[in-house]
């Protein structure tokens, strides 16, 4: 593009394969939409994408923030790099499965979101700068998969939003590197909706403030759970599985805590580890409780 400016759409064609070869990159154009809703980028819906490249690119949406950088639709294998932008709505947004994607050394400011990947799978952040109203990457469990996230800057409401759309899809959310993440709605950076499907966050960054989230209640070490029972089956012999939150039993039986330690968090004083609402008996293990247990 060599740096010059683009007011209209660049629209991809991938036709009705599932696997492709072909490569695109799109390298050094100034896009600036003209038009609400507009499209910079965008995969034609029930189309196939594969190996594209957006490189060195910056992305320019509208006052109202109502315009889309790049919009996709079963897109395989996309890389967004060294690329901005600003007043957008989302500078990526894939309506269907987007599986494959990596952005790196990219900055988004004064938009309404940043990424939006409901059918994400295959994520990779890196070296990302998002200051948005919305979520600065929101995914949803459409299909069982992860996201990395490393060396990023994200401030947002929240931050990085997991929410359960199909029970039987596991994801997992993990931190390398050294990130800052700011939610700013009640300082709540991360938010994980839903306790029927299995998310779990795996946290090498220990400069994040993990008590600054939602929707975890369990951790083992440096892999947080949203159910406790994923916790209780990953714990070996004579692990301590830390509770978030007073865990609560609604269901009769037994408990068997297979030698693990249930100790509280700092998040749980004066609360109990376990509220029992049944007839459950707690075996097999060892209940390491703060006052109020």
């Amino acid at each position: 593009g060599d740096g010059k400016t683009y007011t209209g759409t660049i629209t991809i064609d991938g036709g009705k394969r599932s696997t492709g070869a072909e490569t695109l990159t799109i390298q050094n154009v100034n896009f600036v939409a003209e038009g609400q809703w507009q499209s910079s980028i965008f995969a034609v819906k029930n189309t196939y994408v594969h190996n594209i490249t957006v490189d060195g690119c910056s992305f320019t949406g509208t006052d109202a923030k109502q315009a889309y950088g790049i919009r996709l639709h079963h897109a395989y294998n996309i890389t967004v790099k060294n690329t901005t932008g600003t007043k957008l709505y989302d500078l990526v947004y894939g309506q269907t499965a987007v599986t494959g994607l990596t952005a790196e050394n990219v900055t988004v400011t004064d938009s309404g979101m940043g990424f939006m990947l409901p059918y994400g799978k295959n994520l990779t952040f890196r070296n990302v700068t998002l200051n948005v109203s919305g979520a600065g990457v929101g995914i949803y469990n459409y299909n069982a998969s992860g996201a990395v996230f490393e060396n990023c800057n994200f401030e947002g409401s929240p931050a990085v939003h997991l929410e359960q759309k199909n029970a039987a899809n596991a994801y997992t959310l993990t931190f390398n590197g050294t990130n800052t993440f700011t939610g700013t709605e009640n300082g709540e950076w991360l938010k994980v909706v839903g306790t029927d499907a299995q998310f779990q966050a795996v946290v090498n960054d220990t400069s994040l403030d993990m008590t600054k989230t939602s929707g975890l209640v369990a951790r083992i070490g440096n892999v947080y759970y949203n159910r406790f029972a994923d916790a209780l089956a990953a714990a070996n012999n004579k692990e301590t599985i830390e509770v978030l939150q007073t865990i609560v039993l609604t269901e009769n039986g037994t408990l068997d805590l297979k030698g693990a330690t249930v100790k509280a968090t700092e998040n749980v004083v004066n609360a109990p580890v376990f509220r029992v609402l049944s007839d459950v008996t707690v075996t097999n293990g060892t209940v390491d409780g703060t006052p109020g247990n």
